[in-house]
């Protein structure tokens, strides 16, 4: 919770690159460090201790993209003074302060995504596959429905890495592709609607994603595509700004522009709902009130094991219903900018370690 209201300020703040709102807001691959795309260059944040590291003035940026903490970054051009055109992706050292390579498309890029292994560039229509090992060397080019808003995601983990993409563009349709290997793995039904943003927990073996509608955040194990998890975000439908695994997997946050956090529980209680498991079955039935428990237990018991097994032959739409998770925490950001992204960062404290008396 403290990482995100950080950046809930900082991303509400004026102090961007030259304008009083931003062009991008991001973080890298595991959130330490946020980056700022301005109409006179881009900025970089560390998060823990929050303070800026980088600056550098080069014109209207839209896309700034980093491989971990490391001195790459992509940058796309963007904005009525651009840096440069924005069918074109330049690599910028920080560390040197010089662009090193330069990347040109036939169209608008829309995202830019890396991994130590690959860097994945999304146009409306195709998907370009990059060797960052060998000198940036294109690997496949993979041809897409129209995607003009570049929604993807990359896995980090290269020993997953997996890519997640829509597959139709007008159904709820995933398509998961193995960025390393270079070949389709699943094709998910997720959905009725398009979708809308996916995100990828740090290991590559889940996937979060949301439709149009942005009412319901779906969790599917990949590359299989099981739907592991149903999270009701709200009633009206919104805009999903991004949606964030923790660390370690056990909570995702997920940012829409109803100005809103919501924070879910990926326990193995919200896996298994609305099964119960009750305490008074178990009990002894000495007295009648015990026994009355243990009757009343096993028929909720037995209703929402049903409901669980009719939830899997319904579609979509009636399962959400039957199968309701709700979030455990909200945050309302009254005063926060029209676009929001959420992020957990890692908690470094390190016990201590207790010293055993002799």
């Amino acid at each position: 919770m403290e990482s995100l209201a950080k950046l809930a300020k900082s991303s509400g703040s004026s102090g961007s690159t030259g304008s009083k709102q931003p062009l991008s807001v991001g973080f890298n691959q595991d959130k330490s460090l946020i980056t700022v795309g301005g109409s006179r260059g881009f900025r970089i944040y560390r998060c823990n201790p929050f303070k800026k590291c980088f600056q550098a003035a080069h014109g209207s940026i839209k896309i700034v993209e980093m491989l971990f903490s490391t001195s790459l970054v992509a940058l796309v051009g963007a904005g009525k003074q651009p840096a440069f055109s924005p069918r074109r992706i330049r690599l910028y050292n920080t560390t040197t302060n010089e662009f090193f390579c330069e990347l040109d498309f036939a169209t608008t890029v829309l995202n830019v995504k890396m991994n130590s292994k690959r860097l994945v560039a999304v146009l409306e229509n195709k998907i370009h596959i990059f060797d960052l090992k060998k000198s940036l060397h294109i690997l496949h080019t993979l041809r897409t429905p129209s995607n003009p808003k570049g929604v993807i995601a990359l896995s980090s983990n290269v020993k997953n890495g997996f890519m997640a993409l829509p597959g139709h563009e007008s159904k709820g349709e995933i398509l998961v592709y193995d960025v390393i290997n270079l070949q389709v793995q699943s094709s998910i039904n997720a959905c009725n609607n398009p979708i809308q943003k996916l995100s990828m927990n740090n290991e590559g073996t889940l996937l979060a994603a949301a439709s149009t509608q942005g009412t319901v955040i779906r969790v599917f194990s990949i590359p299989g595509g099981t739907k592991l998890y149903t999270f009701r975000r709200g009633s009206y439908p919104v805009t999903i700004h991004s949606i964030a695994f923790s660390f370690n997997s056990t909570h995702i946050a997920v940012s829409s522009s109803s100005r809103t956090i919501h924070i879910f529980g990926l326990s193995s209680e919200s896996k298994k709902r609305p099964k119960l498991k009750s305490k008074a079955s178990a009990s002894s039935s000495s007295s009648s009130s015990s026994a009355a428990a243990a009757v009343v237990s096993s028929a909720s018991s037995s209703a929402a094991s049903a409901s669980s097994a009719i939830a899997s032959y319904l579609p979509n739409l009636l399962s959400d219903i039957v199968e309701p998770g709700r979030h455990f925490a909200f945050v309302n950001l009254k005063d926060s900018s029209d676009h929001t992204v959420v992020g957990f960062g890692q908690n470094n404290k390190k016990k201590k370690k207790k010293k055993k008396k002799k």
